[in-house]
């Protein structure tokens, strides 16, 4: 199987390398960054900041729903501990149903395609934050954020496919790492409106899917999935480059996406290449589970607000989000200069240090050594710092690797799967966290992370290829016959 794969990888390597090297050959300008990939990026990103949105919403939403003044509070009564946890979690859950639900259903997203698949999507979430906006129980809380969950891992999946799609080899790179930006967007944006009340929160929810709405009108929908519509495609493409001169891209698209076998979960892991591709591609997102960010993320206000910092755990949440759209901004710029695993070994190590000190001041706050408000600047300071070095590489290239992993035939359903396993992982972490730390402190857990984080560096060290540059068929051939 191994062999028949490898040459299977290398024919069409052939094949599309005629065609690859003609379209390099063409003027440079035929192939710049244009405006129409621009903006088809930016408003399929809108969805990707709802995205954060939603997983910062946590933070913002539990200090009040725990609180007893009835003027803060829109439940009854204040919100128990287990609901705490059900209610940072419960998303993460769903999130995964979605995903596998997308699989079993795959056959309808590929027949309405990924931009009809958002829009639905989009139109689902808005809902629930409106109803949000006016519930009073906490089981409607649990209802809408179960939904909202789904609608996130079709987002996850078709987003990615969408915008991995739409791009050149060359900018490839930068389009994913600007999908990264929209997470620590949608994070600010939800600690932000931590400082207002719960319908304004679940309003401001409502801004960036409505937004997609009203902008999808103009959107081209993806060339690789109006490939077999040849007119619609070149079409799209026109739109996409800004040229008219898209025959070759066009034949490229279709020699690399002839097999119309349909394909299933069971199929990444029939060949060596689309399993070392799923290996790798969970391996990096459990280094960025290891780096604590999730927990860091949904917990921000109820973790920080006991720190005795000089500032509120929601305004260290607003300006560890500045941090991470400027750096992840900035990883956009350096990811196709430095390469993808020198940025992830720089963000990993730097992470270690982070969580390490961060123990350490929680250790001493919480055995009451540090008594006064005389250095409530060290929280502040190492969250600065973590979100910076975590920013430009854990935070955004997990993601733009596993886009890049994958093989174009089996791209969104290797996604799905290695996001299934992400989020099982990510649930255990938002679940075990309130309740481990009301046990032993924050202290211990964050020391845990910082361990694993350090097994997280070595791996990557050893087993990451470098994709900086490369085709999706040289990244297949070089997973089946070297790693």
């Amino acid at each position: 199987m191994t062999e028949c794969e490898c040459e299977r990888i290398q024919e069409k390597c052939v094949q599309v390398h005629y065609f690859t090297e003609e379209r390099d050959k063409q003027p440079k300008e035929k192939y710049r960054f244009s405006w129409m990939l621009g903006f088809s990026a930016f408003t399929g990103d809108l969805l990707g900041v709802t995205y954060g949105f939603s997983t910062s919403w946590p933070s913002s939403i539990i200090p009040k729903l725990q609180s007893n003044n009835t003027e803060v509070n829109p439940l009854s009564a204040p919100i128990t501990p287990i609901e705490t946890a059900t209610l940072a979690a419960l998303p993460l859950v769903f999130n995964t149903i979605g995903i596998i639900a997308l699989l079993v259903t795959s056959k309808i997203s590929d027949k309405i395609g990924r931009k009809t698949s958002l829009i639905c999507i989009a139109a689902v979430i808005s809902l629930c934050y409106l109803v949000l906006a006016f519930a009073k129980h906490i089981s409607i809380y649990f209802l809408c954020l179960a939904l909202i969950g789904l609608c996130d891992g079709v987002i996850t999946t078709n987003l990615a496919a969408y915008n991995s799609e739409i791009a050149l080899d060359s900018n490839r790179g930068k389009v994913m790492c600007f999908q990264g930006l929209c997470v620590p967007i949608g994070n600010t944006v939800a600690y932000f409106a931590g400082f207002t009340n719960v319908k304004t929160i679940a309003c401001i929810g409502i801004v960036c899917p409505l937004s997609f709405l009203c902008l999808s009108y103009f959107l081209p929908e993806s060339p690789v999935f109006l490939v077999s519509n040849e007119a619609r495609c070149k079409k799209a493409l026109k739109r996409l480059r800004g040229t008219k001169d898209v025959e070759l891209e066009f034949l490229t698209i279709k020699k690399s996406t002839d097999d119309t076998r349909k394909f299933t979960i069971f199929d990444v892991f029939k060949s060596r290449a689309s399993i070392k591709s799923f290996a790798l591609s969970v391996e990096l997102f459990s280094a960025e589970i290891a780096s604590g960010a999730f927990l860091l993320t949904a917990f921000m206000a109820p973790i920080f607000d006991d720190a005795r910092s000089y500032v509120s755990g929601n305004s260290i949440g607003v300006i560890s989000g500045g941090i991470q759209i400027v750096f992840v901004f900035v990883a956009s710029f350096l990811v196709e200069r430095l390469g993808r695993k020198p940025l992830l070994l720089f963000s990993s190590i730097f992470v270690v240090l982070n969580l390490f000190c961060l123990g350490v001041y929680f250790y001493l706050i919480n055995n009451d050594i540090l008594v006064n408000g005389e250095y409530g600047w060290i929280p502040l300071f190492f969250v600065v710092f973590y979100y910076m070095v975590y920013s430009v590489g854990l935070g955004p290239i997990p993601f733009t690797m596993t886009c890049e992993l994958f093989s174009h035939d089996l791209k969104k359903i290797g996604i799905s799967a290695v996001m299934i396993v992400t989020n099982i992982q990510v649930f255990i972490v938002l679940f075990s966290f309130p309740l481990i730390t009301e046990a032993i402190g924050v202290h211990f857990c964050l020391w845990l992370y910082c361990l694993l984080s350090i097994f997280a560096f070595v791996a990557i060290y050893i087993t990451i290829p470098e994709t900086k540059g490369k085709s999706m068929f040289e990244i297949q051939d070089i997973l089946a016959r070297h790693y």
